[in-house]
This record gives C-alpha cells, sequence and structure tokens, in this order.
C-alpha cells in the first residue's frame, strides 16, 4: 500500500467515526455531551489535515504542509482537552504550546529552509508531547476504575511510542529526501496507519468511557438517597440480608443502630422543608 492510499484510508475511518460519534452525543447525558463535542471536533480536524497531506503534490508546501500539520496538532490538542473536560478539569492556554512548536518549525523547513528529516522530526515531537500529556491525565484519574480508562491510555501510549521512534529514525538519518508520500521509505506507509488508531480504537474507546460513567452514575442513583446521599432503603436492605448471613456462617454478632431526629416535624413546621432539608443533610454528613 502506498502511502496516499494509506492516507486516504486513515481519512475515511476517522470521518466515519467522527459522524458517528457526532450522532451519539447528544444522547449523552449534558455532563458528558461537552466533552464529546471536543473529542469530536477534533477528529474530524485530524481528517482534514490528514486530507492536506495526502493532495501534497498538487498544492504549494508554503500552504498545504503548515496548515496540514496545524489540523493534525489541534485535532491531537482536542481529545488532551476532551479527556480533561470529561474529568472536570479546565483548559490552559500552554496546551497550545506543542501545536505552536510543531506549526512553526514545519513551516520553517518546509518554506525557509526545506529539509525533510527536521520537519518530519518536529512534527513527531510535538505528537509524543500530546500524546503522552493525553495518556498521563487519564492515569492520574485513579478515581476512575474503569477498565475503558486503561485501555485508552495503553492507546495513547503505543501511539507516542511510535512517533518517538519515528523522532528519532528522522532525527538521526542523513540520506532522507522526497515527501510524505515517498513509498520507497517504510514509516511513510506505517504513519497513517498507526495514527488513524487513535481517532478509530481510540473514539470507541472514549464512547466505552462515557457508557461507564453513566453506569456508575445509574447504579449510584440506584442504591442513594437523593437528598442525603445515605444508602436507600432497596441499598440497606440487600446489604443486611448479606451481612446478616455472612454474621452467621461465620458465628459473629451483628449491631444495628437505629438513629431518630428529635422533634423533626417542629423543625418542618416552624422554619419549612428547605430548612428540614437542610438539617437532613447535616445529620446525614454527621
Amino acid at each position: 500500500m502506498d502511502p496516499k492510499t494509506a492516507l486516504l484510508i486513515a481519512t475515511l475511518m476517522m470521518l466515519l467515526n467522527g459522524g458517528v460519534l457526532g450522532l451519539m452525543h447528544r444522547d449523552l447525558p449534558e455532563s458528558l455531551r461537552q466533552s464529546a463535542v471536543s473529542w469530536r471536533i477534533a477528529t474530524l480536524l485530524q481528517a482534514g489535515g490528514v486530507v492536506l497531506l495526502a493532495v501534497q503534490e498538487y498544492l504549494p508546501p508554503w500552504f498545504v504542509l503548515p496548515i496540514g500539520n496545524l489540523m493534525i496538532l489541534l485535532g491531537l490538542t482536542g481529545y488532551w482537552y476532551a479527556l480533561r473536560q470529561f474529568y472536570g478539569l479546565p483548559g490552559r492556554a500552554h496546551m497550545l504550546l506543542p501545536t505552536l512548536f510543531g506549526t512553526a518549525a514545519v513551516t520553517w523547513y518546509a518554506v525557509v529552509d526545506p529539509d525533510l528529516s527536521m520537519r518530519i522530526s518536529a512534527a513527531s515531537l510535538a505528537w509524543v508531547y500530546v500524546l503522552m500529556a493525553s495518556a498521563l491525565t487519564l492515569r492520574n484519574a485513579r478515581n476512575d476504575r474503569a477498565m475503558s480508562r486503561r485501555v485508552l491510555a495503553s492507546v495513547f501510549l503505543v501511539v507516542s511510542v511510535f512517533m518517538l521512534a519515528r523522532f528519532l529514525y528522522f532525527l538521526t538519518s542523513t540520506d532522507v529526501s522526497g515527501t510524505l508520500l515517498d513509498s520507497s521509505n517504510h514509516w511513510n506507509v506505517l504513519t497513517p496507519m498507526v495514527a488513524a488508531i487513535l481517532p478509530v480504537i481510540g473514539t470507541t474507546g472514549f464512547l466505552l468511557l462515557c457508557s461507564d460513567r453513566i453506569r456508575r452514575d445509574w447504579e449510584h442513583a440506584a442504591s442513594t438517597d437523593y437528598l442525603t446521599g445515605l444508602a436507600n432503603r432497596r441499598t440497606l436492605a440487600n446489604q443486611g440480608e448479606q451481612r446478616l448471613r455472612r454474621a452467621c456462617l461465620r458465628g459473629e454478632a451483628l449491631a444495628l443502630a437505629v438513629i431518630d431526629i428529635d422533634h423533626f416535624k417542629s423543625i418542618n413546621d416552624r422554619f419549612g422543608h428547605d430548612i428540614g432539608d437542610q438539617v437532613l443533610r447535616q445529620v446525614a454528613d454527621r
């Protein structure tokens, strides 16, 4: 398979996954919808950038190479931003630095001082930074025990290791010529295939991440009282049955404490039910 065909196939896969996510994101809860929108925009940006690189022989290099790499790097940064949104973390201005560095370097080595090795090395280095930062965001979310989080982090790591190897290869190579579409270099064929892992497998992993979050939220809602956050009657009955059975099997004692709020009705009568709800929350917290 020649590099141009690989790039076009990768583009098609990105567009299909971006389209699927576009159809599904409206069914997601409001708390997850914005991160899904960011992920979809990132996928479409990558697809647009790959299209430009695939047709670079028909367009002036001073235009197609900087804009194509800019779109791809913005797409990668969009994945990083979507993950931060998913975990309630704010976006930061410094997140755009790898994109600015990569685009500036590509522009310099495409227009001012043409050098294919340095151009690909700079772009690959920017990729590695953003991919590793995304994997670190997933790794630091230790309160999320979903397997999809580990799978998605692994996807980012695999692609970042490949890009690091690509960076080292082109940085140390002394005989590199032609363009990214040169089929004589195996890196040109492998790169679009590996790059397509993120928008394809990565999008599937992101959707599973959303699904796991929704499932946990529903489980929590079904097992707790919405006002106090304490276990509800259903959970108490299930847990009580399990603990009583375990105590009987082990020959252990089991105690149950019942706490009542004295004169609670008078609080509702004197101050209203809104204040009564606040009292219930305070007691529950204690």
